[in-house]
C-alpha cells in the first residue's frame, strides 16, 4: 500500500482534473484571429466626419448705371428712330452658392440678376428705358478669411440672358421695342459681414454684354452694353 502522502498527492491530482475539465480548460492557448480584411480602407467612427456640404442663398438688391457700347446707341437710333442716355437705374438679383469646407473659401453656384432701368427723356421728346436680365453660373471666394461668408470677397460670373429696350410716349399711345439674346460676363468685389446666421455684404460690380438681334430696316444687330454699380446683399 503506498504513503499516505502519496494517497493524498493522488487524490488531490485527480480532483484537480477533474475541476480543470468541468471549467472547460485548454493546456495550451489560443492563438489570436486574425483582424479582418480591410482591402487599406481606413476605418472611420460614426459622426467623426461632416458630410453635410454648406448651401447658401443670397438676396440683393442695387444700383446702377447703364452703359451703351460699341455702336449700340446708333443701332437704338435706326431701329427705332431715336435715341437716348441711359440713366440710374435699379437691380435684383437671387441665387445660391454651394461652398464644401475643403474648398476654404470658395464656392460655386447659379444667379439671376435684372437690371431695371428708368425711363429717360431722348430724342423725339419720348421716353426711352433699357432693361436686362442674365441667369449665370458665378464662383465666389473669400481669400483671405478661408471661409465662406465673412470679410472681403471676389466674384466672376457668367451667363445667357436677354436686353430689352423700349421707346414710348403715353400721350399718343406709341411703344416700339428692341430685344436681343446673348452672354453676360459680370465681376465684382465686396465686404460681408457675419450677423448670427446671415450674411451682409456691400459689394462694386461691373457687368458687360453682348446680344444678338434684329431691327427693322436692317436685319442682325449686336448690341453692347454694360453696367456699373452696388448691390446689398444678404446671404444665409
Amino acid at each position: 500500500m503506498p504513503p499516505r502522502s502519496l494517497r493524498a498527492y493522488s487524490i488531490s491530482t485527480i480532483g484537480l482534473v477533474i475541476v480543470l475539465a468541468l471549467s472547460g480548460f485548454e493546456p495550451q492557448a489560443r492563438a489570436a484571429e486574425p483582424a479582418p480584411a480591410t482591402n487599406g480602407a481606413v476605418s472611420v467612427p460614426v459622426g467623426a466626419v461632416d458630410a453635410k456640404v454648406p448651401i447658401y442663398g443670397e438676396l440683393g438688391i442695387g444700383v446702377g448705371h447703364t452703359l451703351l457700347l460699341g455702336d449700340t446707341k446708333a443701332a437704338l437710333r435706326r431701329s427705332y428712330g431715336g435715341a437716348f442716355d441711359p440713366g440710374l437705374g435699379s437691380s435684383l438679383m437671387m441665387g445660391f452658392v454651394v461652398a464644401p469646407r475643403i474648398f476654404h473659401g470658395i464656392g460655386v453656384g447659379a444667379r439671376i440678376k435684372g437690371t431695371f432701368g428708368s425711363p429717360q427723356k431722348g430724342e423725339g421728346g419720348d421716353d426711352y428705358i433699357f432693361n436686362g436680365y442674365a441667369l449665370s453660373l458665378a464662383v465666389k471666394a473669400y481669400p483671405f478669411a478661408k471661409t465662406f461668408n465673412d470679410g472681403p470677397y471676389a466674384r466672376v460670373s457668367l451667363g445667357f440672358g436677354q436686353m430689352t429696350s423700349k421707346r414710348q410716349n403715353e400721350a399718343t399711345s406709341s411703344y416700339r421695342h428692341q430685344y436681343a439674346i446673348g452672354l453676360t460676363l459680370a465681376g465684382a468685389l465686396g465686404y460681408t459681414l457675419p450677423v448670427g446666421p446671415v450674411g451682409l455684404g456691400l459689394e462694386a460690380e461691373v457687368e458687360y454684354s453682348n446680344r444678338s438681334g434684329t431691327a427693322d430696316g436692317i436685319g442682325a444687330m449686336t448690341y453692347e452694353s454694360g453696367h456699373v454699380g452696388g448691390n446689398f446683399v444678404v446671404s444665409f
